[in-house]
């Protein structure tokens, strides 16, 4: 141990995320009772959030002292403070964290129990979408203040599951499961319209956008199959092209620079891999999932296609080009995951363990293992600046803000 440390910090138990968080806490406006543990504490011993000095502090011995932080000046919204000591003469300690996680309320009018399901972000409005499945609807939260618009909710079809945005255009993509449609959100529009829905087929669930040419993909759980479709035809109603997969595709992710689509199909446990840049309308390669496939995302980074196995308690690695695949484990039960390719942040959302599980992709190294729980499927997604997850905490009616490790 250094001659300055901090080796914990202590948060009362009622000012906890949960206990497998405890240096995690929620937003809130009262202020906070901090504990800093470690080794090296003198009289003149300053605590600091991101190099901002916090009152003297009290009780102070070489290993412990207690400091009140400001509800109203730190602990209002998402944010991951580095918190140090500075001793007298210049001295600093090494740095720890404290997390602050806002939570979100998505009930509505007319609507108490929404169950929010999955979440999309647009980073260039700075919003998220989050799918309603026990209220038809869709939520947009700011996430600048971080509360939902004053155009929420948007009315979409029944039992809507997955959505995907192509921010660009301004376009989001909503599965309505119930009655095997996508609704298409014009997010220019104020408020946001919703065009005539587009059939797709039999119990659509996961969906995914190409970035460059704006065609949609979704996987229609019941009739086994992926109906593609463009997100750009203005008012008119897109043409829906069918492609036949393996059993009960559940997810989809897109190579936007090769036009390569990968379904995840979670009773066949099989990967299937599409070529759309010639063209192809049908399953060019196959990889094998260990068990129960449940989604997947692309890594421009490495250019990988990355699926959650669920049943596995583990990730495939896939090479489109090379037509190869490798595995990494994580935690128990992956259902969700999201990647942000810019910060190399990979995450799981681990359902039967109940945490969360932060991978540094470039590394595969596991950052960190937090405690928190999510829907089953696409409940997470990460904002690619800011490095903001976004959860959607189906149990309790919410969705959950969490600045990530970096």
């Amino acid at each position: 141990i250094r001659p300055l440390h901090i080796t914990q910090l202590a948060l009362p138990r009622d000012r906890q995320f949960n206990p497998s968080n405890p240096t995690a806490t929620l937003a809130s406006t009262a202020d906070l009772t901090l504990t800093i543990i470690g080794k090296g504490f003198v009289s003149g011993s300053r605590v600091r959030l991101d190099e901002t000095q916090l009152p003297a502090p009290t009780n102070v011995t070489d290993r412990q002292m207690t400091v009140t932080v400001s509800g109203a000046t730190f602990l209002t919204s998402a944010r991951r403070y580095a918190v140090d000591v500075l001793n007298p003469g210049g001295t600093r300690s090494n740095v720890t964290d404290l997390t602050v996680i806002q939570p979100v309320d998505v009930t509505s009018t007319g609507c108490t129990a929404p169950a929010p399901r999955a979440v999309a972000i647009d980073p260039e409005r700075n919003l998220a979408l989050v799918t309603n499945t026990g209220c038809k609807n869709v939520s947009l939260i700011d996430l600048t203040s971080g509360t939902v618009t004053a155009s929420s909710p948007i009315a979409v079809g029944s039992n809507p599951q997955g959505v995907a945005v192509i921010s660009r255009l301004g376009k989001a993509v909503v599965t309505n499961r119930g009655d095997n449609t996508a609704s298409v959100i014009d997010l220019t529009k104020s408020p946001p319209a919703v065009s005539s829905p587009v059939t797709l087929g039999t119990e659509p669930i996961g969906v995914a956008i190409n970035q460059d040419t704006a065609q949609a993909a979704v996987a229609n759980s019941g009739s086994n199959t992926v109906s593609l479709f463009s997100t750009d035809t203005g008012t008119t109603t897109p043409a829906v092209t069918t492609v036949s997969v393996d059993q009960r595709p559940v997810a989809v992710a897109i190579d936007s620079i090769r036009n390569l689509v990968l379904v995840a199909n979670s009773s066949g446990n099989t990967l299937n891999q599409i070529d759309l840049s010639q063209g192809a309308q049908a399953v060019g390669q196959r990889y094998f999932c260990q068990q129960n496939p449940t989604g997947v995302v692309f890594d421009a980074a490495s250019n990988l296609f990355i699926a959650a196995c669920a049943l596995g308690n583990s990730l495939i690695l896939v090479d489109p080009v090379a037509q190869q695949s490798a595995s990494l484990r994580v935690g128990i039960n992956p259902t969700s995951i999201a990647n942000n390719f810019h910060s190399s942040t990979l995450v799981t959302v681990n359902t039967a363990s109940n945490t969360m599980t932060v991978v540094d992709f470039l590394d595969r190294r596991v950052r960190a293992i937090l405690g928190m729980t999510g829907s089953q499927q696409f409940s997470i997604d990460i904002h690619p600046r800011s490095n903001l997850a976004v959860i959607a905490d189906e149990n309790n009616n919410r969705v959950l803000l969490v600045p990530l490790p970096r």
